[in-house]
């Protein structure tokens, strides 16, 4: 029997602005890695509904929109769980269970329980999301500087439970990091962008033939000492954007 996963309170932010994270083990479960670097595979959220609930034909699906003056985003309700809206209202109050989710790259929250709460109650919810929030990041700021003293992440794990660190919260500032750096390697500023294009231009002209294309291989390998091949690849996107390069055959470029 799978063991069931308890909620954490959360910001809405925490879910628009966090990594949606698909594990590949059948009995691993998904879940939100948080700007703080929590992992939260349920929800315990309060908000206001803004909108909805709207239904299907068929009453089988369900969804409103929900702020809490961090975020606004949508949550969803499937089958018998649908029903559950039935008696909520725009402008209600509530607290709610759920999965976080990601749809057509939107998060979403897919709802298990939804109650209406009065104005007190929402007061005192969003006090112990403040109080769990700062908790936290009190802790990941502990992990963090254990990372970065030991120098790799399995002497971390090693010196954890001396430190009272939990693992998965290791696990969690860990991956947030690296999350954080892959993004900072994949973007690219327009300045930069600017001078990539002009570069992939000269290595074209220098190249191509009246009847042979560049591929984006050998583009790629004549700028490697400048430009990463995320920064290649993004360059000649925009040069096929702007119509300054086409493709005359599949996976050859030349200048228009």
């Amino acid at each position: 029997m799978r063991r069931r996963i308890p909620s954490s309170r959360i910001y809405l932010s925490d879910l628009v602005d966090g990594y949606y994270i698909e594990q590949e083990g059948d009995f691993d479960p998904n879940y939100i890695l948080t700007p703080s670097g929590e992992k939260v595979y349920r929800a315990k959220a309060v908000a206001t509904i803004v909108a909805g609930p709207y239904f299907s034909d068929d009453n089988s699906y369900a969804r409103l929109l929900l702020d809490d003056g961090t975020g606004i985003a949508w949550g969803a309700a499937f089958r018998e769980r649908a029903q559950l809206l039935k008696e909520m209202n725009r402008g209600d109050l509530v607290q709610l269970i759920a999965k976080p989710r990601e749809w057509q790259d939107n998060k979403q929250l897919n709802i298990e329980v939804i109650a209406k709460i009065d104005a007190p109650f929402y007061i005192l919810s969003r006090a112990e999301t403040v109080l769990h929030a700062l908790r936290f990041r009190e802790e990941a700021a502990r992990a963090r500087n254990l990372l970065e003293t030991s120098g790799s992440m399995r002497r971390a794990r090693e010196l954890a439970k001396e430190e009272n660190i939990d693992l998965e919260m290791l696990e969690g500032v860990d991956e947030l990091s690296y999350l954080r750096e892959k993004e900072k390697e994949e973007t690219i500023d327009v300045e930069k962008l600017e001078v990539v294009k002009k570069r992939i231009a000269d290595v074209m002209q220098m190249l191509q033939t009246e009847d042979a294309g560049v591929e984006l291989d050998v583009l790629i390998a004549e700028l490697d000492q400048e430009f990463t091949s995320a920064e290649v690849e993004e360059g000649l996107k925009e040069l096929l954007s702007d119509g300054d390069v086409y493709e005359p055959s599949v996976g050859k470029y030349m200048l228009a």
